[in-house]
């Protein structure tokens, strides 16, 4: 650590401000996807207990969602199909959001799993609690 960065860490009140060295191993793993929210249909403007959903979409082709159809069942729920819908208006709308490479079959889900299961994670890359 340099002396400045030692300085300021002990200065209170001192705003951290980010900047961006290069580093392959690190903008790697910030390459992870996107995260929507959607209400569960059944969900009232009055209700304060929603039930929300989180959807995922990895830009490494894995996408989830949390609601008991797609855990149950897998394929695209209606919250994954509504989630692309949204993403699709927003490309149309001069939004700067990569394309994310969905499985198009069963058999290209499988295999996109097997890849999955024979990957070697190398430790610190993965977040166990879903952070």
């Amino acid at each position: 650590m340099s002396r400045i960065a030692a300085l300021i860490r002990l200065l209170p009140g001192v705003p951290k401000i980010a900047y961006l060295l290069p580093d392959n191993a690190r903008n790697e793993r910030g390459q992870v996807g996107l995260t929507l929210t959607s209400y569960s249909s059944r969900t009232l403007a009055i209700d304060t207990e929603a039930t929300i959903y989180t959807i995922r979409f990895g830009f490494n082709g894995i996408t989830t969602c949390t609601c008991r159809d797609f855990v149950d069942q897998g394929g695209a729920c209606k919250h994954i199909h509504g989630s692309l819908i949204i993403l699709n208006t927003l490309r149309r709308r001069g939004m700067n959001i990569p394309l994310i490479p969905i499985p198009n079959s069963l058999h290209d889900m499988q295999i996109l799993q097997a890849m999955m299961l024979t990957i070697t994670i190398r430790p610190g890359l993965v977040d166990w609690q879903g952070r």
